[in-house]
């Protein structure tokens, strides 16, 4: 089991309120999302949600799952888009070196204009 499908799939079901509109909105067949929410209870050995014909209500321990697995797809979603912007940098990059003279004493510092690879 994919853990963080199975987490998206529980939030999501969670949020919609129903397998079907979960399912729908994950681009996923109902009969998977069903499975990822089973693995995921039978991994963590609770139930996380209480299930009739009719609906679909969270339980104590869903609802503090739930608030968990919020917060974690949360912070992946912030790392994936801080590191893509990071992806994103160009430019020169100037560095200010001290430069050591022959008796050991220190000059002026010098500007390298140097292009580094990757940040043109």
């Amino acid at each position: 089991m994919d853990k963080l499908s199975a987490m998206k799939a529980f939030v999501r079901v969670v949020e919609v309120g129903t397998f079907t509109k979960a399912a729908e909105s994950l681009g996923l067949p109902k009969p998977k999302v069903t499975r990822l929410v089973q693995s995921l209870e039978k991994q963590l050995k609770t139930m996380l949600l209480h299930r009739t014909t009719r609906r679909v209500t969270i339980t104590a321990n869903g609802a503090a799952y739930y608030d968990g697995a919020v917060r974690v797809l949360g912070e992946i979603k912030q790392l994936e888009s801080n590191l893509s912007e990071a992806a994103d940098a160009r430019g020169k990059l100037r560095v200010g070196v001290a430069r050591v003279g022959a008796r050991g004493r220190s000059q002026r510092p010098t500007l390298l204009d140097e292009e580094i690879e990757g940040l043109d």
